[in-house]
């Protein structure tokens, strides 16, 4: 991630992060990945199939290669190519997200985190 990803990150998430536990709901509002992902040029059809993979539903040792996974792997490339964020980051964002009931609070906690991350430059 360089400093010029990372700020346009910061100036994303401190525009969204509406929902919680879904990347996008029937008014077009999304979560922090969300709308990261939309930023990054996912296709919506992307995110609205991501909404049915359920991680807790396989174990560490499976491959899923069902559609919805796809579509989060290609939400999760398009993220890192467009912002550098590493999966694992990615991961911490969501679950930041999903923690936090209050908007303002959610923006805060994400912000936080990753004005703390490394930039390369």
């Amino acid at each position: 991630m360089t400093k010029k990803q990372k700020a346009e990150v910061l100036e994303l998430i401190a525009k969204d992060c509406e929902v919680r536990f879904t990347y996008i709901n029937a008014q077009g509002q999304t979560c922090a990945i969300g709308h990261l992902a939309k930023a990054a040029g996912c296709p919506l059809d992307d995110l609205i199939v991501a909404l049915a993979y359920d991680v807790s539903a396989f174990g560490p040792n499976v491959v899923d290669t069902s559609e919805p996974r796809k579509a989060v792997g290609r939400m999760q490339e398009a993220i890192k190519q467009r912002f550098g964020l590493l999966y694992m980051h990615q991961r911490d964002i969501q679950s930041i997200n999903d923690s936090n009931k209050d908007r303002t609070n959610r923006i805060k906690a994400i912000t936080a985190f990753v004005e703390g991350l490394l930039t390369e430059d």
